[in-house]
């Protein structure tokens, strides 16, 4: 769907719930409300509901009958459509210097005094104005000239209200007999609404804030979707000197240790179950000693037959040195001795990772295009055994995951953000392979996804850290997600 027909669409269910929330009153089409009547006297129509936005204006004269001498009753009702009402008790006595109005309201009980002696006189009407502000739940009743101020009637704009008018006192009690209280005359009707206040500027006011809004989403659009070109275009530019050519690691005569501990015979197959653990760790501690001046049979002895004595500890070592050899026949051509007096490991047929990267990159200081690719195929696996618990691995696990951080985030610094964000991305990922919890990595990661125009992966992998560090520090991680995207290095 456009967006010009969501707008429109906005504007029209908009529409639909003014024209229905701002009536005055049901069928009314003026600003006076209805009333009706009855034997000659004016009653409000008590049948329907009427709807007021902001004020209601009641005036009337009242004569009494001369013969009565005090009235208590009921002046005026009100009825929302709640079943909630509001009433203004009349209590007047003849020869009393005042007379109370008692408001009972959902909200309280309120008495007013009016002192004026000349109400309900016998010669002259007593005229009552009720003004109500019902936005404001406000009310002012004026009996005869005499003010009262009263608040707290229940009065909202969101409900409709019945109202009643002298219910009992202006009702005759029998044939030829006048009622206690006679109307002679009543206007009721509600203030008029500025044009601010009317239905019709709320429609033209909607159809304006959308036409902004609509010009404000296109053009941001429009802006985005250059800036994106104009990026895509300096990526593609700049791909074919940031691009890395994807290196396949042999799975016919080769021996892993980056990630699981895995062998492969010259045909291809997989035999790492054929590998006792003993076995396992035996050819792991002879491959990476090898990358030195290899491990001597007292090392060996410590490390696997501490508890037997020489004689034994070499007879198990003869053993299962053999056995090892039996399984690296089927691997490939290889070396396995101690003419020095260390036993070392080596072939020219046989691939092993550990080796391949202690040749290259131990002494290494600034990497090649061709020593990153190596890297990147290298360190794809993960870490150095990260599923093992030799206690005698742990400081090459921490020594080679320190020397693969330090050259990509060496190499990573001498790229082009724009240019190359998704190998920077990539050697991200590496760096999180070997320390899930790296800050560096995070600010690689967000800052190429948000220059490469996907801001919202750029927040996952953000919070996704942000979850992570509280989970394994115990406290929150204070760099805002703003503040990391406005770094232009790592501090």
């Amino acid at each position: 769907m456009s967006l010009l027909n969501k707008n429109l669409i906005h504007f029209i269910i908009t529409f639909l719930f003014l024209t229905s929330s701002t009536l005055w009153a049901y069928g009314a089409k003026n600003d006076s409300l209805v009333y009706i009547e009855v034997d000659k006297k004016v009653f409000l129509d008590q049948e329907k509901f009427f709807y007021f936005k902001k004020d209601l204006d009641l005036t009337m004269s009242l004569k009494k009958r001369k013969d009565v001498n005090s009235i208590t009753g009921v002046l005026l009702a009100t009825t929302d459509n709640n079943n909630l009402t509001s009433t203004l008790i009349l209590d007047w006595e003849r020869g009393r210097n005042y007379t109370d109005i008692v408001l009972l309201s959902r909200e309280r009980v309120s008495k007013f005094t009016f002192e004026n002696t000349e109400l309900f006189n016998d010669s002259v009407a007593t005229s009552v104005h009720f003004y109500a502000n019902v936005k404001q739940d406000s009310a002012m009743l004026v009996l005869a000239g005499d003010t009262v101020h009263m608040g707290g009637m229940g009065f909202t704009i969101k409900n409709g209200y019945k109202f009643s008018v002298l219910p009992i006192l202006s009702v005759s009690p029998e044939p030829n007999v006048l009622p206690v209280l006679t109307i002679q005359q009543i206007n009721i009707s509600v203030a008029k609404r500025s044009f601010f206040e009317s239905t019709w500027y709320w429609y033209v006011l909607i159809i304006v804030v959308d036409l902004l809004i609509f010009l404000w989403i296109h053009l941001r659009r429009k802006r985005k979707k250059k800036l994106i070109a104009e990026r895509t275009t300096a990526y593609a530019e700049g791909r074919s000197e940031n691009q890395l050519q994807q290196i396949e690691l042999p799975h016919k005569s080769a021996i892993y240790l980056f990630g699981n501990f895995q062998v492969y015979d010259k045909d291809g197959e997989d035999i790492t179950k054929r590998f006792s653990p003993l076995l396992k760790e035996m050819l792991t501690v002879l491959i990476i000693h090898s990358s030195q001046k290899g491990i001597s049979s007292d090392k060996l002895n410590e490390l696997f037959w501490f508890d037997k004595d020489r004689v034994s500890a070499k007879n198990n070592r003869a053993v299962n040195i053999g056995k090892l050899r039996s399984l690296l026949n089927l691997v490939g051509d290889f070396e396995l001795s101690n003419d020095t007096g260390y036993w070392l490991f080596d072939s020219n047929t046989i691939f092993t990772d550990y080796i391949q990267f202690s040749k290259r990159f131990f002494n290494a200081d600034i990497l090649q295009k061709e020593d990153v690719e190596m890297l990147m195929a290298l360190s794809k696996r993960g870490n150095l055994l990260p599923d093992t618990d030799y206690a005698w691995l742990d400081s090459y696990k921490s020594n080679i995951s320190n020397l693969v951080l330090d050259h990509f985030w060496k190499y990573a610094n001498s790229l082009n953000f724009e240019k190359a964000a998704e190998l920077i991305i990539d050697i991200a990922d590496r760096i999180l392979l070997f320390e899930h919890i790296n800050e560096q990595a995070l600010y690689l990661k967000c800052k190429a996804l948000s220059l490469s125009g996907r801001h919202s992966s750029a927040k996952k992998v953000y919070d996704k850290f942000r979850l992570d560090y509280e989970a394994v520090y115990g406290v929150p991680f204070r760099t805002a997600f703003t503040t990391l995207l406005e770094k232009t290095s790592w501090d």
